[in-house]
């Protein structure tokens, strides 16, 4: 009995280890109310210890100070909870924009698993990837020399200004401004003096 007692004190101890070593946090809500684990990861993302948010209703506080917005949220993760209820109990994934302990607005992915009257959640930083896809849309639509925008984006600005003109029955103008001799400045001058 007392091997069977230590087996099993071995076993959380290693599933604690491999739950806290996790690439994303975790949360395990007890009853709805009380969180009684978090890994690593999840106070790197949100910088939420045990003693800043030790249940949900702290949590929502934090990560929503405007109570307008809280509340919205709130209603919103219910509904996907009820959802999960009803389904196979995976709560579906969405993008939250959540405020991090230092005040900073952080946008993650966050879903989760019905376990009982327990849940798991599930926390996924999406600032590298909003980053990186920003980036990609800069680098489609403006040059990377001057840091104007390019004819990519004076194509897809065009097409929305006359698709507007389209619906409003509205005329349109487009003005087309060259100037002459200019490729003399940049290869006399250089491209920053152009």
């Amino acid at each position: 009995r007392r091997r069977m007692q230590d087996q099993l004190r071995e076993s959380e101890r290693n599933l604690r280890d491999i739950l806290d070593h996790l690439p994303v946090g975790v949360l395990l809500v007890q009853g709805g109310e009380r969180i009684v684990f978090r890994n690593r990861s999840f106070v790197q993302i949100t910088g939420y210890t045990e003693q800043d948010v030790d249940g949900t209703q702290h949590w929502w506080e934090r990560a929503y100070p405007d109570a307008q917005l809280r509340e919205r949220t709130r209603r919103h993760w219910d509904a996907l909870c009820d959802a999960a209820r009803q389904g196979d109990g995976s709560i579906r994934a969405g993008e939250y924009d959540i405020t991090c302990r230092d005040g900073q607005h952080r946008t993650v992915d966050i879903s989760g698993v019905l376990l009982g009257a327990d849940h798991l959640v599930f926390f996924e930083d999406l600032s590298e990837r909003k980053a990186a896809e920003e980036e990609a849309t800069y680098l489609a639509y403006y040059d990377t020399l001057t840091g104007l925008p390019n004819r990519r984006m004076l194509l897809d600005r065009l097409e929305e200004a006359l698709s507007r003109s389209q619906n409003r029955d509205a005329k349109l103008a487009v003005v087309f401004v060259d100037l002459d001799h200019f490729k003399e400045v940049n290869d006399t001058l250089g491209h920053e003096a152009g």
